[in-house]
């Protein structure tokens, strides 16, 4: 009889806990709470990333890219309360004891990283940019000026690669500038034929107007770049020669352009030995400034520790920012690129 007594109460027991814990999944609440936390780490370690790759050249070291492949998030609740059985000889009056109510929130995330190495890493990395996607770029509001500092190591004979002098950079500079201003007030057109550029003779070229020839801008696009005054459409192709009738662009890779960046980069006094040499970091205005602090910066946005020291883009340095922002997006441009999607066209007629 006791024997029987005895496990009645443990059925008892089991059944209260079944019905005291349990565990639920917070169902839509858990995208509100979860989602923009998820996305705003992510962003914020993507420029993080960058940044450290940035500065990882200008000391000479390898860049390292470790992308997020996919976050599987597993939120739920676990509720109930704490109890103790005590197993006797029966006298107790009060075989189960009901400690305080419990609940507990747990978020499991399964998170895969995918570094980027082998093809892949030489796809994304090391083949130059593809004009034509430079200019769907500069079709959706770009500025001329500021992408061909970025992703143009040279324009005909004028260069403004890593290791060209300031006077060579600033006559890059002022030349694509000109060109930004025609392109702004349309007086210089960038477009391609009406078979736009998925067919194999989808070329991109430049259409400058009659009015604009006599303008201080147009007359200095034709002769800095040696093309020739009578004629309106130029041809814009890739490759070092160009002539009276063309325009050869010579652009970057992502691995050039992050390197070209890292020239940048202010390092410390007592690391002057250690990193690239260059006199770009003397420039009045550049592309953007990687400052370096021995403690964390208060003002920053983003901010990687590297070598002891924290470097930095300033928060309300907006150019800086907006160069980072366009260098991730210029990244994305050339994942898709290497991946062998061509789903993405470009027809701007200039007719």
């Amino acid at each position: 009889m006791q024997s029987r007594s005895l496990l009645l109460r443990v059925a008892l027991i089991m059944a209260g806990g079944f019905v005291l814990t349990g565990c639920i999944s917070r169902g839509p609440a858990s995208i509100a709470q979860q989602r923009g936390p998820y996305s705003e780490v992510l962003a914020l370690t993507d420029k993080e990333e960058l940044l450290t790759n940035i500065v990882r050249l200008a000391y000479l070291d390898a860049p390292v890219f470790l992308q997020v492949a996919s976050v599987t998030a597993s939120p739920s609740i676990e509720y109930g309360t704490e109890s103790e059985l005590r197993l006797g000889d029966g006298s107790s009056p009060n075989p189960l004891a009901l400690g305080k109510p419990k609940v507990i929130i747990k978020d499991s995330p399964t998170i895969v990283y995918r570094p980027l190495l082998g093809k892949e890493f030489s796809s994304e990395l090391l083949m130059p940019f593809d004009i034509r996607a430079v200019f769907l770029m500069i079709d959706n509001g770009f500025d001329f000026s500021v992408l061909a500092q970025l992703l143009f190591k040279q324009f005909n004979h004028l260069s403004n690669a890593r290791s060209a002098t300031t006077a060579e950079r600033a006559e890059f500079r002022r030349v694509t500038d000109a060109i930004a201003r025609l392109l702004q007030s349309g007086a210089l057109r960038l477009g391609t034929g009406t078979e736009g550029l998925r067919s194999a003779d989808g070329k991109v070229v430049a259409e400058l107007k009659d009015e604009a020839v006599d303008t201080p801008d147009g007359r200095l696009l034709i002769s800095a770049l040696g093309l020739d005054p009578g004629l309106r459409t130029y041809e814009l192709k890739t490759g070092l020669q160009g002539s009276n009738a063309s325009i050869a662009l010579s652009t970057r890779s992502l691995q050039a352009l992050l390197s070209y960046m890292s020239n940048y980069v202010q390092p410390p006094p007592e690391h002057a030995a250690l990193v690239w040499p260059t006199d770009a970091r003397s420039e009045p205005d550049p592309l953007m400034r990687i400052l370096s602090s021995r403690t964390r910066p208060d003002n920053a946005d983003p901010a990687v520790f590297y070598k002891g020291y924290w470097f930095y883009v300033r928060a309300d340095d907006l150019r800086s920012r907006n160069t980072l922002f366009l260098i991730r997006l210029l990244f994305n441009l050339q994942a898709q690129a290497s991946s062998g999607d061509n789903t993405v066209q470009l027809t701007l007629p200039v007719k």
